[in-house]
Formats: C-alpha cells, sequence, structure tokens
C-alpha cells in the first residue's frame, strides 16, 4: 500500500496477486502508518508516557517531509514538532495517531492506511503491574481509548485501519 515504497513493487511481480487488478490499483496509492505496541511494557503510568513519547517520535520521524509540506498550516507543524520533539502533553499524545494521519492525507491528498499491532502489551503489562495505589490499568485504559477511538472511529482521514492483538 505505500506510497513510499514503490521501488519495491517489483517484490510482487511473480505473485498472482499481480494479476488481481482490483487489488493492485491499491499499490503503491496510500501513506501508512504502521505502529506495534510489542515493547511498550512499562510499570507504571509515568514511564509508559515516557516511554511512548520517545516511540511516537520515533514514528513522526519516518515522516520528515511533512515539516516542510506547504499543505500544513503553522499550527499542524507545531503539533507535529511538538510530538516529534517529545514535548507535547498528555492531550495531544492520546490524539497523536489521528495528527498524524490528518497531516499525512493533507500532505498527500490521499487518505492514510493504519496498521496498529499488539496493541493489548501495554495494557495487559498495566493489568500485571496494577495496584490500589496508582490505578495504572486505568489510566491507560483511557489513554488508549482516546488514542484508539480518535485515530480509527471518527477520523476522515483513515483509508483503512488494521487493530491487531493475542488477547
Amino acid at each position: 500500500f505505500s506510497i513510499n515504497e514503490k521501488e519495491n513493487a517489483y517484490l510482487f511481480s511473480k505473485l498472482n496477486i499481480i494479476n488481481n487488478n482490483a487489488l493492485m490499483i491499491h499499490q503503491n496509492q496510500y501513506p501508512v502508518i504502521f505502529i506495534s505496541f510489542k515493547d511498550l511494557k512499562s510499570s507504571s503510568y509515568n514511564t509508559f508516557i515516557d516511554d511512548f513519547k520517545v516511540y511516537i517520535s520515533k514514528i513522526f520521524s519516518q515522516f520528515d517531509e511533512l515539516q516542510n509540506s506547504d499543505s500544513l498550516d503553522y499550527f499542524d507543524k507545531i503539533i507535529f514538532n511538538q510530538i516529534k520533539t517529545m514535548t507535547a502533553n498528555v492531550s495531544i499524545l492520546k490524539s497523536s495517531l489521528h495528527y498524524l494521519s490528518i497531516f499525512l492525507e493533507k500532505h498527500y491528498s490521499n487518505k492514510v492506511i493504519l496498521l496498529i499491532d499488539e496493541y493489548d502489551v501495554p495494557l495487559q503489562y498495566a493489568y500485571i503491574n496494577d495496584n490500589s495505589f496508582n490505578g495504572y490499568y486505568d489510566q491507560l485504559s483511557e489513554f488508549m481509548r482516546v488514542l484508539f477511538s480518535t485515530v480509527l472511529e471518527t477520523n476522515t482521514s483513515l483509508e483503512k485501519g488494521i487493530l491487531t492483538g493475542c488477547l
């Protein structure tokens, strides 16, 4: 799907899928966001937020072309840079994937495909490490609920979203 992987289109040339015109019209047509939560195994909510800031910054860094895009306005670029430089507050972090999909759609004039793998790993670790003193699971559940609902439920910039986990 990725618009940024055109040089790898040849990988499909000897596969049967190449004969399916209905599918092949989608090849290399979309900005794609891939995110995996498999390594976000935090022992507290604050640690998770710190780890998420680092991880989402790396995801945003994959799309540096957005920093100089004429399609993004001044405020879009401020939000982009806050997330990329790990200075965004928790409210912005909760909507970070939604923001990224909006920015990509503006820049590429095409809707986004979002692939989220192992979404449940942070929740599993929050549940294991939860106790009555810090309410880590409840806090993280709220964070993830907002993160996923903003990017998956009401996001007009999204072409397709796939969410996978093992629980």
